[in-house]
């Protein structure tokens, strides 16, 4: 597998921290904001009525000869990060539905863990009227910028 991975810009909220994954053998690829939760995959389509042969997946084909390439979009509500202090390496969700208070619960809940560190750790929401992302608990910093953010994400504190 290569695969060929790097930052742009994000379709939903134009912030520069979608993250791009692609395939080059399989032509699959797929785009994660991590601000404001928005995803894309395009995916080769499983041939089930084929099955494996020696542990291979089939995929289905055009009459070209091409693939069939699936094609889905996730519309984001958002993103959390909880910075772990044991490893110090981050947990990154995207919120991939509305978000409901028991989700902003689970995640204060998360912070009260020692090994998390609450500082570093944010929640933001995608507000859908205003275009934004807005930070609910913890302070999310700009660090791709100095001063405000051009697109509504700003050190913010909760």
């Amino acid at each position: 597998m290569s695969t060929v991975n790097g930052n742009g810009e994000c379709p939903q909220c134009a912030y520069e921290s979608a993250y791009y994954v692609t395939d080059t053998a399989t032509l699959e690829m797929d785009v994660d904001c991590l601000v404001c939760g928005y995803g894309e995959r395009w995916s080769r389509v499983i041939d089930r009525q084929t099955g494996t042969n020696n542990g291979c997946i089939h995929f289905k084909m055009r009459k070209d000869g091409y693939p069939i390439i699936r094609h889905q979009v996730w519309k984001g509500y958002g993103s959390y990060c909880l910075f772990i202090r044991s490893d110090g390496r981050p947990q990154v969700g995207m919120l991939r539905k509305p978000v409901r208070e028991r989700r902003i619960a689970w995640f204060k809940d998360k912070l009260k863990d020692p090994n998390v560190d609450a500082d570093r750790s944010y929640f933001l929401v995608w507000d859908e009227e205003t275009q934004q992302t807005r930070c609910v608990v913890g302070t999310f910093y700009d660090v791709v910028r100095v001063g405000p953010s051009l697109y509504g994400v700003d050190p913010q504190k909760t």
